[in-house]
């Protein structure tokens, strides 16, 4: 167990607000700006203000031939983060099948450091990999440097053991001469040999590191969703204990059947829940709610009879719990909806489809952040055109949880397959990076750099004694009477990671206070100035 050990303290009570109605009616409108084609089913009305500029040439990628140019190959996972000690964020890349038309091109995955950087990215980075779905960036071996974990796809699950090699995991450490494999996965135990995971979800338990593989289910139900824990000698076992049904002491849950994973805040304990979502018919969806102890209780019940192929928590004004956010690949499961929110509570029948006319095609993938800095929650989704590319749909929220949809540029032709934020060049407008690949061989990454007129912002790093960034800590944001509710879920979603790096809209206001409830309930509180970034520490961390 790294770091020292976790007494189970009392929280404080928590700045709390009225839970937003849930007579949502939300409307479906929306503007097409600037290059962006009409949005089918979304009226030209009123202006979104975030708009973003194509800068996809700082992500094309060193060939074979040391040639920088647009990847053209399946594009897939995506990590926003640190990965180079570098000021700006770097992004880690990767492409789902090696062997498809076209990709031979180009090696496996590769690190980008420093994107945002006025003059471009300042090197890049190799890493060899096989069929590669998620990746997540965590400190593995506690010395402070994050590491990725790369989850394989292991050809749906239809693998043989002797193909063994080409389907497990991967796990690159962060070392001073840049990312090493070094037969990592197999000394930590992570491997999880002929399964296909797709997203890899990271949780604290207690000061130890928990890694949950979403995968979906090979037809022998082995080496599925499964729930990995650092232990005592630094390896990973699986503890599947520690997900029941009923209560914390009721028989184990099954978590076979699901491939997606929602790390959120869904009620008010301020202790980290998880949303699973089944990949197989029927289509089942199911929350965890989380315990102090490191537990995760289920009743069972379905949430919502869909398929959901992504999701996020998305933060609820005023302190409420968190929502969530769910996209639908196939309407063929879900013809009524496209997209759904999730509001204030739990309850059986919390579920709000979205009113009016959603976007005429499938969404495939969403992220969430206050893009406006207004002080609220937004939600960006990538949805098909219907001809041959795809579209991006920014739900801008009016601070009551009310969205209004607005079509923004695109350019991407194929399948959207991943989105990821952060603010890669430091100027307080969140960018995204998207994989649009999909199946074909004729895309790449897309790059769409932030900037538009913006309130003010502050960015906070957390640092904790166990080297987890603050993962699991919930965050309190007050500015000119307004209280935002944020927390540390480590920032995975289906096939990406955004920037752990929480950001704050703080509209107008020139300063804010900051409170943290740490994962072992240790409290802080600190007065911040806009227009910064921020390192809050636990009160066990000396300063620096």
């Amino acid at each position: 167990m790294r770091g020292r050990a976790w007494p189970i303290a009392g929280r404080g009570a928590r700045p709390q607000g009225p839970c937003p109605s849930r007579a949502w009616g939300v409307l479906a409108k929306g503007l097409a700006l600037h290059l962006a084609l009409a949005a089918p089913g979304l009226a030209e009305v009123g202006a979104a203000l975030v708009v973003f500029l194509d800068q996809s040439e700082r992500l094309h990628l060193p060939d074979r031939e040391g040639v920088r140019r647009p990847f053209t190959a399946e594009a897939f996972g995506i990590v926003i983060g640190d990965m180079g000690g570098g000021p700006e964020p770097d992004v880690y890349l990767n492409h789902h099948h090696r062997w498809v038309s076209g990709a031979a091109a180009f090696p496996d995955a590769q690190v980008v450091y420093d994107p945002g950087a006025p003059d471009g990215p300042t090197d890049w980075q190799v890493l060899n990999a096989w069929d590669q779905h998620g990746a997540v960036l965590v400190d593995l071996d506690g010395d402070g440097d994050r590491d990725l974990v790369e989850a394989q796809g292991g050809e749906f699950g239809r693998a043989t053991w002797d193909q063994r090699a080409q389907s497990a995991n991967r796990v690159f450490l962060n070392a001073p001469e840049g990312f090493v494999d070094e037969n990592a996965v197999d000394r930590f135990g992570l491997a999880h040999d002929l399964g296909s995971a797709y997203v890899v979800t990271p949780v604290n338990l207690g000061g130890r590191l928990g890694l949950i593989f979403g995968a979906r289910p090979r037809s022998d139900w082995l080496f599925s969703t499964t729930l990995y824990v650092a232990q005592e000698d630094g390896t990973w076992a699986p503890e599947p204990g520690r997900f029941r049904v009923g209560s914390p002491n009721g028989m184990v849950a099954n978590l076979a059947q699901y491939r997606q994973v929602i790390p959120g805040f869904f009620d008010a304990d301020d202790v980290l829940d998880l949303v699973f979502a089944q990949s197989t018919e029927p289509p089942h969806t199911v929350l965890f709610r989380g315990t102090e102890d490191g537990v995760f209780v289920t009743t069972g019940e379905d949430l919502l009879n869909g398929w959901s192929t992504d999701g996020v928590a998305l933060r609820s004004a005023s302190g409420a719990p968190d929502s969530i956010w769910l996209t639908n690949r196939n309407r063929r499961f879900a013809p009524w909806f496209d997209t759904v929110l999730r509001c204030c509570g739990m309850e059986e029948g919390d579920w709000h489809p979205f009113h009016g006319v959603p976007p005429e095609a499938a969404s495939h993938a969403v992220t969430q952040g206050d893009f406006d800095n207004d002080m609220d929650a937004d939600a960006m989704t990538l949805v098909s055109d219907g001809e041959g590319g795809w579209r991006l749909i920014f739900w801008e929220n009016d601070g009551t949880d009310r969205f209004e949809a607005h079509s923004l540029p695109h350019g991407g032709m194929g399948e959207p397959i991943a989105i990821a934020v952060g603010d890669l060049n430091l100027d307080g407008a969140l960018d995204l990076v998207i994989g649009d690949g999909g199946r074909t061989t004729d895309t790449s990454y897309t790059l769409l750099m932030g900037a538009a007129p913006r309130g003010n912002w502050v960015q906070i790093d957390l640092r904790d004694p166990w080297s987890l960034d603050g993962l699991g800590a919930r965050v309190w944001v007050s500015a000119g009477g307004r209280v935002q509710a944020l927390g540390q879920t480590g920032g995975s979603h289906w096939a990406a990671q955004d920037h752990v790096r929480l950001h704050v809209g703080l509209g107008a206001h020139d300063t804010a206070v900051v409170e943290v409830s740490w994962p072992d309930g240790a409290l802080t509180r600190d007065t911040v100035e806009a227009g910064r970034i921020v390192t809050l520490r636990h009160p066990d961390m000396a300063p620096d």
